[in-house]
């Protein structure tokens, strides 16, 4: 068995969270892979962010889904960078030699067309052999094998799965 270190959100413990230059800084340390969240802004654009909603990481407010993205783009991060589109963090990822767990933040607001979107992206960064799409939502994870089904996936549960629920394809 092999044993990879991700980092989650990039390196929260020294950059906030899913912030370029936290990426940044754990691509150049060591890090085997990173773990982000992709969301959609009201126009469609796909961004970085945890939350649905931007109040707790930065100096804005509202619902992700609710805002656009010259306005996500208008709030800051505690560093002081804007919020991250899925394309500027597959840009600083692209260059390192690092695995990419995606995961889909679809449990409370279903985006519609996320994953095909999430996808062009990565087939254009050329980068799936090195990504991993993960999410709550079962629905996204099959949505993705539909369209990819050579792409790696990980349905993500917090409940703990015995016997038959189990099993490795």
């Amino acid at each position: 068995m092999t044993v990879a270190i991700f980092g989650h959100r990039g390196y929260p413990a020294r950059f906030p969270e899913n912030s370029l230059q936290g990426f940044e800084y754990a691509c150049e340390h060591g890090i085997d892979g990173i773990e982000t969240d992709v969301q959609m802004s009201a126009d469609g654009h796909l961004v970085i962010m945890h939350d649905e909603r931007v109040d707790r990481t930065t100096d804005g407010s509202g619902w992700i889904a609710d805002l656009t993205r010259t306005q996500l783009k208008g709030m800051r991060i505690a560093n002081g960078e804007h919020i991250p589109s899925l394309r500027e963090a597959l840009t600083v990822l692209s260059h390192y030699d690092v695995m990419v767990n995606i995961e889909f933040k679809t449990g409370k607001i279903r985006y519609p067309g996320i994953e095909a979107l999430t996808q062009d992206y990565v087939e254009q960064f050329n980068m799936q052999d090195r990504v991993i799409y993960s999410s709550f939502n079962h629905d996204s994870i099959n949505v993705i094998h539909t369209l990819a089904p050579k792409m790696k996936t990980a349905w993500l549960t917090s409940r703990v799965l015995r016997g038959h629920h189990c099993q490795h394809t």
